[in-house]
């Protein structure tokens, strides 16, 4: 399930995105990003059933109309799985 809190056209379109993996869970992420970054800082998070926050995202700024987001990835993301059996060589 993704939850988001404004219109998915408005925030999102057009957007860069930053992505990187972390060992950290949502609720230290959170702390992490309100004390060096801002308060409520994640405007998106994705939550699977069962697993919890694998990634949250929120907006680093705006150049030209296009939104700089950052999305870092939770403990809770199983990379090491993605990168030995759903990425492939092309």
């Amino acid at each position: 399930m993704t939850e988001h809190k404004k219109s998915i056209t408005t925030e999102w379109i057009p957007h860069f995105q930053i992505d990187i993996d972390s060992t950290q869970s949502i609720n230290e992420l959170k702390k992490l990003t309100d004390k060096y970054l801002k308060p409520d800082f994640f405007s998106w998070e994705l939550n699977i059933p069962n697993c919890g926050v694998v990634l949250a995202m929120g907006q680093l700024g705006n150049i030209s109309g296009t939104k700089i987001y950052l999305g870092i990835g939770t403990n809770r993301r199983d990379t090491e799985y993605h990168r030995k059996n759903i990425l492939i060589e092309i």
